[in-house]
This record gives C-alpha cells, sequence and structure tokens, in this order.
C-alpha cells in the first residue's frame, strides 16, 4: 500500500499579498481605493460575501484601525482574494501607504481551507507583502491628467476626470 500527502490539503489559509490601489484618480487615501488581500489557498468564505466596516474591523483587523475611513467594505471576488474598498475616507490619514496598513484574521472569524478542514486562520500580512498605493504619484497625476484633457479636447474638471477614471475609458465626455 502506497500513501500520498497532499500539503495543500488542509492547509491553514496565509496571507500572501496586499494590493493597494488607487480608485479616487487623486493622491491620497480616499473613497473608491482598495487593498485587495490574496490568500494562500481558496478559504471557506464564499464569492460574493459581503463584509460591513464592523466586520472587517472585528475579522481582518487592519492595523489603522480607523484609519481607512468611515465607511468601508470587503467584497470576495473568489475564495482567495478579497477586496476591501474605501466608501468613505473621513477620519483617515490622507497619507497613508499601503505598506503601513496590516491585516490580522481573527482565528475567532473560523476562516479555513476551502473543505473547512483545516485550523482557523489567524494569518497576518507584513509590510514586505503590500503592493500598490492609494494614491497617485505626482507623475502618474500629470500624466492621467494630460491623457484625459487630450482625449476630451477640453479643459476638464476633477468631476470629468473621476468619471472617466471610474468608467475605465469606455465612455468619454464630448468637446
Amino acid at each position: 500500500m502506497v500513501l500520498t500527502y497532499d500539503m495543500c490539503v488542509n492547509a491553514v489559509p496565509s496571507i500572501v499579498s496586499v494590493q493597494c490601489d488607487d480608485g479616487g484618480a487623486d493622491r491620497v487615501l480616499g473613497a473608491g481605493d482598495s487593498a485587495t488581500l490574496h490568500f494562500s489557498t481558496n478559504t471557506s468564505v464564499l464569492p460574493g460575501t459581503l463584509w460591513n466596516v464592523t466586520q472587517v474591523m472585528n475579522i481582518l483587523n487592519p492595523s489603522v484601525g480607523t484609519g481607512l475611513g468611515s465607511n468601508f467594505t470587503a467584497f470576495w471576488l473568489r475564495q482567495n482574494l478579497v477586496r476591501i474598498t474605501v466608501w468613505n475616507a473621513t477620519g483617515a490619514n490622507p497619507s497613508l501607504r499601503c505598506n503601513q496598513v496590516t491585516f490580522r484574521v481573527s482565528s475567532a472569524a473560523n476562516i479555513r481551507d476551502v473543505r473547512g478542514l483545516s485550523a482557523p486562520s489567524a494569518a497576518v500580512s507584513t509590510p514586505g507583502m503590500a503592493n500598490g498605493s492609494f494614491a497617485l504619484s505626482d507623475v502618474e497625476g500629470m500624466a492621467f491628467h494630460h491623457i484625459c484633457a487630450v482625449v476630451v479636447g477640453r479643459c476638464v474638471t476633477l468631476s470629468d476626470i473621476v468619471e472617466v477614471w471610474s468608467v475605465h475609458f469606455c465612455s468619454l465626455p464630448t468637446a
């Protein structure tokens, strides 16, 4: 009889990366910005699950406390990928950098491997896992404003830029 062991079976989910993205086309932590946590294996949380502020604070424990703002949610894109999106940044430190935020999964939340057989995750992200930024750099900001002005062919306002950014250039305002 040959016994085999799959090292991935019952593996406790751990955080392997944190990707921060500027969704507000600004140069600060603000509404629309997000942090996406990638887990090492599929978890017991189903895609489409949505967590409110209290659940995010209690389950993912961002190290900045309420520093992400007054309203944010976590949406599970896949069983190993959850995106935290800031909807209202009131109270947030606008100069917060991605590598200044760490997340700690609460074992009490009982997030396990996809089959529910692993121990509960108590995963912790580290600053070294962080990629991206909550804010456009000065160069990105200037390039973005220039691209919008050239594409639209007229003077644009910040609301035009946010509108263009949010629709991913699919529908541009006309001159």
